[in-house]
């Protein structure tokens, strides 16, 4: 088994619970619609993406949305459900963190608008974390390998060398490519179980 020399952790549905319906109830009851017709109508299309990779600002992909959601929101209660995307901590991780003895970075697909409320609503959280890379920030996403690149790049850590744990198989598979540890977390509990088989706890 290679020895990973940094820890790379997703965010969402790793490090903090996240839930899109709680977005769809909140733009329902502004809106006056149907949270299931909004989820329905609701994709991580093209602007979606470029939102993530800060090609657009969040004024321009709330407008996007009113085209996408057929839905007439002011900018306000389009962030204002935004933000309700977050559900807590998930301290079954998190808790392990102060623990580990190698460096440890996040990398997540995410927005200015997230990007901004997880940095101040979860600051504790990310306490134990060396930095935080963001699509946003780099104007990569994960799956993609430039992605990748550029985190290790920035870490000045061989590719090979890095262990990243990430809930979407299409990013662990994009990690493999390019030459990564990865864990695929299904649940909270495969993270210590992956620490533990590697005798890092």
């Amino acid at each position: 088994m290679r020895e990973p020399s940094i820890l790379l952790f997703d965010l969402g549905a790793v490090l903090i619970d996240i839930s899109f319906d709680r977005v769809f109830a909140s733009w329902s009851e502004a809106g006056n619609r149907s949270a299931a017709d909004l989820k329905a109508r609701f994709s991580m299309e093209a602007s979606y993406e470029a939102h993530e990779r800060g090609h657009i600002h969040s004024t321009e992909y709330w407008q996007a949305l009113r085209n996408l959601l057929g839905l007439d929101l002011s900018d306000h209660d389009f962030e204002r459900g935004w933000n309700e995307v977050f559900q807590g901590e998930i301290t079954e991780v998190t808790s392990l963190l102060p623990r580990l003895d190698l460096p440890l970075y996040v990398f997540s697909n995410t927005n200015r608008v997230h990007q901004d409320r997880f940095e101040s609503a979860y600051a504790d959280a990310l306490t134990p974390f060396h930095a935080v890379f963001t699509s946003n920030d780099l104007g990569e996403r994960k799956p993609d390998a430039a992605a990748f690149e550029k985190v290790a790049e920035a870490t000045d850590t061989p590719l090979s060398q890095i262990l990243f744990f990430d809930d979407s198989p299409k990013n662990i598979a994009g990690a493999e490519a390019v030459g990564m540890q990865t864990c695929h977390v299904t649940d909270p509990t495969v993270v210590r179980l992956e620490l533990e088989r590697r005798g890092m706890l």
